[in-house]
């Protein structure tokens, strides 16, 4: 019997979108207009002090035209992670 691959560490879905809009040339101000998050909101989620909701996560989807729901199941699973206890290395990239 296999046993799946659990990792010791997290990476906040924050994380991940700083480093994917880093990626495509996306500043802050720009993602604010373009996912309709505002100035505030945009701030919050790319400093990592946001969680994910719905209107953040179809904010994200209509600029990455990915799903929102993607963006909600990365919230869970880092949730998830941090409850059993493994490490946040957002910071390394935040």
């Amino acid at each position: 019997m296999s046993h799946p691959f659990v990792p010791d560490w997290t990476m906040s879905p924050a994380a991940i979108l700083v480093v994917e809009l880093r990626e495509r040339g996306m500043f802050g101000a720009e993602f604010a207009v373009r996912s309709r998050l505002g100035p505030e909101r945009t701030a919050g989620l790319l400093a990592g002090q946001l969680r994910i909701d719905g209107p953040v996560a179809a904010g994200i989807a209509l600029v990455l035209e990915t799903s929102g729901t993607m963006w909600m199941n990365a919230q869970q699973i880092y949730d998830d992670a941090l409850a059993r206890g493994a490490k946040d290395i957002s910071g390394e990239y935040l």
